[in-house]
């Protein structure tokens, strides 16, 4: 008897714990509620609307899907795009626009069931970029540079549209700029040149600096060189862009080994300066120094020991090896 009554108790305890873990689930079902929301797309509309575009550029369409619960999502995925003028026209799956060729057609995305479409018109091509050589030059007062401007179109072409451009400047007091794009230098200090041209989708610009210096020399850039009764010569500085460039012309020469004393007359002496990895390269060259010269063996040997070796001296040592100074008549020339 006492068995059988163990084993009620023994099947009513079980009972009574299944009775509670089912409540307990139970609980844990009612507070699990996950938020499923199956979005109904609505419509689907395609960004720029309408499009004008010139032979060759490219341009990025975007989609935008609308779904029925107000939601909205740009560039969803599984877009199909069709041109409706692949000759005119191509667009790729992640639809980049390409304009093949002027005329017109029509590019249609499609999501599900839900479509929508552009009209899209290629022009001929047009700029679509301008750039000025040279850029951000120095120049000292009185010296001029030569401008000018080239366009790059939408089909990667270029022009030089120097003269159909328009030029201004930010400090004209500093600069006079010729209808040809000339600059001279007419006092110390910067300008901006500002550049646009008209296309026919609108205006494009860039834009420069323009620094001018004061001479090198305290006598307006004009300097003698003599070396006994020998050699005597007249430069002018012509051209100074600092830590670039420097030339001098020749006003006026004497050399008194050669029949032509004044050969040198009317060339020009350039120095050209540029960084070299960690080094720095300076090219001499005497331009019109040329070997039908009488003085061109003497003098490129003459030239090859300053450069070489006084020149050399005066950048890596802060000393030069100048010619000695002679005396005559009690006064020093040099």
């Amino acid at each position: 008897m006492n068995r059988q009554w163990q084993r009620y108790a023994l099947l009513a305890l079980a009972g009574f714990i299944l009775l509670a873990l089912a409540y307990r689930f139970r609980l844990r079902i009612e507070h699990f509620r996950p938020d499923i929301r199956i979005r109904t797309l609505q419509t689907i509309a395609i960004s720029p609307s309408a499009l004008e575009i010139p032979r060759g550029a490219r341009k990025r369409l975007a989609a935008v899907a609308r779904y029925r619960d107000g939601s909205i999502e740009e560039s969803p995925v599984n877009v199909h795009w069709h041109s409706s003028a692949p000759g005119v026209v191509q667009i790729s799956p992640e639809g980049m626009l390409v304009a093949e060729s002027v005329g017109s057609a029509m590019v249609e995305a499609r999501l599900k069931d839900a479509t929508a479409a552009v009209e899209v018109s290629v022009v001929p091509a047009a700029p679509i970029a301008l750039a000025i050589f040279p850029a951000n030059e120095n120049i000292p007062v009185g010296a001029t540079v030569q401008y000018k401007v080239i366009a790059t179109s939408s089909d990667d072409s270029v022009a030089d549209v120097t003269r159909s451009a328009t030029w201004n400047l930010s400090n004209s007091s500093a600069v006079e700029l010729s209808p040809s794009a000339l600059a001279r230098g007419r006092a110390a200090g910067r300008t901006v040149v500002h550049v646009e041209l008209v296309t026919p989708l609108g205006k494009i610009k860039t834009e420069t600096l323009l620094t001018i210096a004061t001479t090198a020399s305290a006598f307006e850039g004009v300097f003698t060189y003599r070396y006994e009764d020998v050699h005597f010569s007249k430069q002018k500085i012509t051209e100074f862009i600092p830590g670039k460039k420097v030339v001098w012309l020749v006003l006026d020469s004497y050399l008194s080994f050669i029949e032509d004393k004044t050969e040198w007359n009317g060339t020009k002496v350039t120095f050209e300066i540029a960084g070299k990895g960690d080094k720095t390269e300076v090219r001499f060259t005497h331009i019109g120094l040329v070997p039908d010269h009488e003085c061109y063996g003497a003098c490129s040997n003459a030239w090859g020991s300053y450069i070489n070796g006084s020149l050399r001296s005066l950048i890596a040592t802060g000393k030069g090896q100048p010619n000695k100074k002679e005396k005559a008549d009690g006064a020093v020339r040099g």
